[in-house]
């Protein structure tokens, strides 16, 4: 046997001219559908993530009030929802569950503890509504809240006040921003009053809502503040109802309020066709990166095929002198994977800037990020990919030196 080194066997297969044009245009087509196909699956992820966080198998949840015109505002006819018609509404086959919002009747202001919060004050209202209906979990043990035994009422802010404070009110009171683990320690200091009488609650934060636009808080809270402080004699219809809807179904929900002439955040309906065109775009995206990527997969191979035509007579000569075929496989390997590889890590690098520049937009727009960095998903779809890829290239070259070898 020649005691050939493996230096000088490369060097006799690359005697002639090689095509190392397309092995570049391969590389470059390797980078590109990669970071289209890791940057799809992340984003379809992330909004994955959010859909199953706001609607549930298929539910989707709108706030729904009547309309305002000059007879509310003189107060010419009843106000907010009848029994009869929060029936009717329930009756809706669209219509999963309705539940009222419980509003407070008694005088409420809130302050912020702490020495540089204490001498901003605002008055306020509350309202209450079945944690069921909350997007966000709750502790139930805070939320069953008691008189006797519970040492702070628990509030649920819209995620949009959080923000509006973040970045409306406190750079113009030269106040400090607050990340969502501070605000929750924070005291509110809370005053109830009416028919003569007032106290003071403390408050805690228990979470924001992207759902719910008001301050919410248990309804043993509301029913006991409202029994000592509210009204005498005062029986308020609810102003505004929690629809749990099919979303299969939820167009004939929408021209049902047309036909009563009331509103919903309806928002939320356009927000899901959105939504679905995104899901559409970002489909289209990884179409074209498997379509790219299969692409250069096949000038590659068709690049490696040249490479070992090419060096056909030097591979039957090498296999007269006795060279093993795994050390002249060998190469071809080498030089596939070195390109893949290098698209791979490549496309890591850019992955990685663009997922920081990506997180920031997220939270510029008041979204949580699902995940730091990568998901679990995308991760093992990115290698289940690679892994496919390299074993249909180990195949090939094998069975191209072996025909060019015998």
């Amino acid at each position: 046997m020649l005691n050939l080194s493996f230096r000088s066997t490369v060097r006799l297969l690359l005697a002639e001219k090689k095509p190392l044009f397309f092995l570049c245009f391969a590389f470059l087509g390797f980078y590109f559908s990669l970071f289209i196909l890791l940057v799809s699956m992340q984003i379809y992820v992330d909004l994955s993530t959010w859909n199953r966080q706001d609607d549930l198998d298929g539910e989707s949840h709108y706030i729904v009030n009547k309309t305002i015109d000059w007879l509310d505002t003189f107060k010419l006819r009843k106000q907010g929802f009848q029994p009869e018609e929060i029936d009717e509404i329930s009756a809706l086959d669209v219509v999963k569950k309705a539940v009222p919002f419980v509003s407070n009747d008694f005088n409420a202001s809130l302050s912020i503890g702490g020495a540089r919060f204490a001498r901003y004050s605002v008055d306020l209202f509350f309202e209450s509504i079945d944690p069921l209906m909350i997007d966000i979990p709750i502790d139930s043990k805070d939320w069953n809240w008691k008189e006797e035994t519970s040492s702070f009422v628990p509030v649920l802010i819209p995620y949009t006040f959080f923000s509006l404070y973040n970045f409306g009110f406190a750079p113009s009171r030269g106040l400090p921003n607050l990340s969502e683990n501070m605000a929750k320690k924070l005291d509110l200091h809370i005053r109830i009053g009416g028919r003569g009488s007032s106290e003071n609650k403390v408050g805690r934060i228990v979470g924001f809502s992207k759902r719910i636009n008001s301050l919410i808080v248990p309804v043993t809270f509301m029913e006991w503040a409202n029994q000592k402080y509210g009204e005498v004699g005062s029986d308020k219809n609810p102003t505004r109802l929690m629809v749990r809807l099919d979303r299969s179904k939820e167009d004939s929900f929408f021209e049902f309020l047309k036909n009563n002439s009331w509103q919903s955040n309806h928002e939320g309906a356009t927000r899901g066709r959105v939504y679905s065109f995104v899901l559409l775009a970002i489909f289209g995206a990884f179409v074209l990166g498997v379509l790219v990527a299969f692409l250069s997969s096949l000038v590659c191979l068709l690049t490696i095929r040249s490479f070992i035509s090419s060096a056909g007579s030097n591979l039957r000569k090498l296999s007269l002198l006795g060279v093993p075929r795994a050390r002249l496989t060998l190469w071809y390997f080498q030089l596939c994977f070195g390109c893949y590889g290098l698209a791979c890590v490549l496309t890591g690098i850019s992955f990685f800037i663009f997922r920081g520049r990506w997180i920031q937009f997220y939270k510029n727009f008041g979204l949580e990020v699902p995940f730091s960095w990568i998901s679990p998903e995308s991760t093992w779809g990115f290698f289940l990919f690679s892994l496919i890829n390299l074993c249909i290239y180990i195949y090939y070259v094998n069975s191209q030196v072996k025909k060019a070898y015998v």
